[in-house]
C-alpha cells in the first residue's frame, strides 16, 4: 500500500552479544523510505538522499547502523520504524537482524556474515552489493547517438568560456522512476565538465500512457527540455500522442527505450508476446518522429543469455511474478541507456532546422 506505515516492537540484547564492542541493526530491505527510532530517539534514516540513490531506489537496498548510542544492553529496548511508500506494495518485507562485532563493520560485511550463517542467500547478497557485468556489444553500436546530436553537440562544444545549458528530462512511469538516472547524469557531467546540465526525473509510478498524456502537459512540455528520455506502458494512441506533442510543443530531442524482460511466471509467454508487439510500435514511433531508440528488450535478452542469468534474477521479487527491476536490473538499464550518449560530427546536422533564433530588429534598423 502507498502512504505511511508504522512498526513497533521490543527486544533485549542476548547475553552473548552484550560483551561485543559494537552492536548493529541490519535491515535486509524496507520499501521504501525508513526512519528508525530506538528507545524514542531517531537513530537512522534510509531514504534516497542519505543512501545516494534514486527516489524509488531504496526499496530493495539493505542498510545497517550502529545502535550503541541508543541501546540499553541490560534492559528491554523499544524499536519503532516509520516507513513511507510511494508506489506498489510497501513496508518491511525482509528480516531485521541484530549483529555484534568487536571491530567496526559496514553493511556489506554484515551481509557477508549472514550468508555464512545461512540467514541470507549468496544470490540476495550479490544482487544487493554486486556490480552487474557490462552488457555485451550491441548490434550497430556505431550508430548510437545519431538522433540526439543536438544534445551531444551542446555538451561536447561547451568550454570554460562558453558553458552551454543542457536540460534533460527523464519521464514515464515506475520503471523510469526507479531508473538510476543520476548515475547517467553524473557520467555526463564527468565527461563534459564545462556544460551546465540540468536534469530531473518527473516519472510517475502507476500511470500508463492514457493517464500520462494528461500529466505531461504540466510535467513534460512546460519543462522545455533539450532531451527527453522516455518509456511508458499502455495503449498505442496515447503513447503516440505524447511523442507527437513533444514535437509539437518543444524543440526537444527524444530518446525512447523499449521494454525490459520481466518475470511473469505462468503468464510469461503471453506477456512476452504482448511486449514484443509493443516493442515493434516503439520502432515505428522512433522512425516516424526521428527518435533515438534504445533497444533494451533485445539487448536485455542478449545479456541474460551471455551471462547465463535467469530473467527473475534482475527483478525486485525473484520468487514471484514482478515487472520492476532490482538494483542490479536498474544498473543494467542505466548502462544500456548511457551508451547511447555519443557525440560524432559525422552524422547529418539536420537538428539545426529544429531550432530557430529570431532577433528583434533594433530601432536604428
Amino acid at each position: 500500500q502507498t502512504g505511511v506505515g508504522w512498526y513497533r516492537g521490543t527486544f533485549e540484547i542476548p547475553e552473548a552479544y552484550r560483551k561485543c564492542k559494537y552492536l548493529y541493526l541490519f535491515f535486509m530491505a524496507s520499501d521504501e523510505d525508513s526512519t528508525v527510532y530506538l528507545n524514542g530517539a531517531q537513530a537512522f534514516v534510509c531514504d534516497w538522499r542519505t543512501m545516494k540513490t534514486s527516489v524509488a531506489g531504496t526499496w530493495d537496498l539493505p542498510f545497517s547502523f550502529n545502535i550503541d548510542p541508543y541501546v540499553k544492553r541490560h534492559e528491554s529496548n523499544q524499536l519503532t520504524v516509520r516507513v513511507y511508500n510511494r508506489m506498489m506494495r510497501g513496508g518491511i518485507y525482509k528480516p531485521v537482524y541484530l549483529a555484534g562485532s568487536d571491530a567496526v563493520a559496514d553493511t556489506p560485511q554484515i551481509a557477508s556474515k549472514l550468508v555464512e550463517m545461512g540467514l541470507m542467500t549468496q544470490g540476495e547478497h550479490d544482487l544487493a552489493f554486486g556490480t552487474a557485468p557490462p552488457p555485451p556489444p550491441a548490434e550497430n553500436e556505431h550508430l548510437f547517438g545519431a538522433r540526439i546530436q543536438r544534445t551531444m553537440t551542446l555538451l561536447r562544444t561547451s568550454n570554460v568560456n562558453c558553458r552551454r545549458k543542457v536540460k534533460i528530462l527523464f519521464y514515464g512511469q515506475s520503471i523510469t522512476a526507479g531508473l538510476q538516472w543520476q548515475r547517467i547524469v553524473d557520467h555526463l557531467r564527468a565527461r563534459y565538465p564545462h556544460a551546465e546540465i540540468i536534469a530531473q526525473n518527473r516519472a510517475i509510478g502507476g500511470l500508463d500512457a492514457p493517464r500520462l498524456v494528461r500529466t505531461a502537459v504540466h510535467d513534460l512540455y512546460a519543462f522545455y527540455p533539450d532531451l527527453v528520455v522516455f518509456h511508458v506502458y499502455g495503449k498505442y494512441a496515447p503513447l503516440e500522442r505524447i511523442i507527437r506533442n513533444i514535437r509539437k510543443y518543444t524543440t526537444s530531442e527524444i530518446m525512447l527505450y523499449t521494454h525490459h524482460i520481466g518475470n511473469f511466471g505462468d503468464k510469461q509467454a503471453a506477456t512476452d508476446a504482448k511486449h514484443d508487439e509493443q516493442n515493434d510500435f516503439y520502432h515505428f514511433l522512433a522512425q516516424k518522429y526521428n527518435c533515438e531508440l534504445v533497444e533494451v528488450r533485445k539487448e536485455w535478452k542478449q545479456y541474460l543469455a551471455t551471462h547465463q542469468i535467469p530473467n527473475n534474477a534482475l527483478m525486485g521479487d525473484t520468487a514471484r511474478p514482478n515487472i520492476h527491476p532490482n538494483r542490479r536490473g536498474h544498473a543494467l538499464l542505466a548502462q544500456l541507456i548511457a551508451r547511447h550518449f555519443r557525440y560524432t560530427p559525422l552524422y547529418p546536422a539536420g537538428w539545426f532546422n529544429m531550432v530557430k533564433t529570431y532577433e528583434a530588429a533594433r530601432s536604428i534598423e
